[in-house]
């Protein structure tokens, strides 16, 4: 299961070598491109501080390299939502979080291929949070997954992250 996170973009991550940019663009070895966005609620809480960063980074360079194309991870952190994503997925996250909404009922009852469901289950592992959604879109095809604390949560956690996507874009 771990051969996930034998991929060159997580171990440069996290052994350091990697650069990164004050637009908070992280570049792994100059081949993949992420960009990891956090959006928080109004206030800072306790269970926020302990949030790892880097951890969220190093999941969605894993999932940009596994995955070939736009990827969204949204982790529910207590009350806050917080978004990872690739370059592509940050984009167009409004769009996509839209599509899933939209298609949630036959997201929900696809048939996941191995590689990502063990994904989520690793992710859910390194992030200390199971409260977790993979969308990977590729070529305009959506995969959703979530993590095990997300069952029956996800239509929320998809309307949480669509609202305040909208609300970073209006501070802007």
């Amino acid at each position: 299961m771990y051969c996930i996170w034998s991929s060159s973009a997580v171990a440069a991550h996290r052994r350091g070598h990697h650069r990164g940019d004050a637009a908070g663009t992280l570049r792994v070895h100059g081949r993949i491109r992420i960009a990891v966005i956090l959006w928080l609620g109004s206030s800072v809480d306790e269970e926020s501080k302990h949030f790892d960063r880097s951890a969220l980074q190093a999941v969605v360079a894993a999932a940009a390299e596994e995955f070939d194309g736009d990827i969204l991870l949204l982790v529910r952190d207590g009350s806050k939502m917080r978004l990872g994503a690739s370059e592509g997925g940050g984009l167009d996250a409004r769009v996509i979080i839209s599509q899933c909404l939209s298609r949630l009922n036959e997201l929900e009852q696809q048939t996941l291929d191995t590689i990502l469901r063990a994904f989520v289950r690793v992710a859910s592992e390194d992030l200390n949070n199971d409260q977790l959604l993979l969308i990977v879109r590729e070529q305009g095809d959506v995969r959703l997954a979530s993590g095990a604390g997300a069952h029956g949560k996800v239509r929320d956690m998809l309307s949480d992250a669509l609202q305040t996507v909208g609300s970073e874009r209006r501070r802007r």
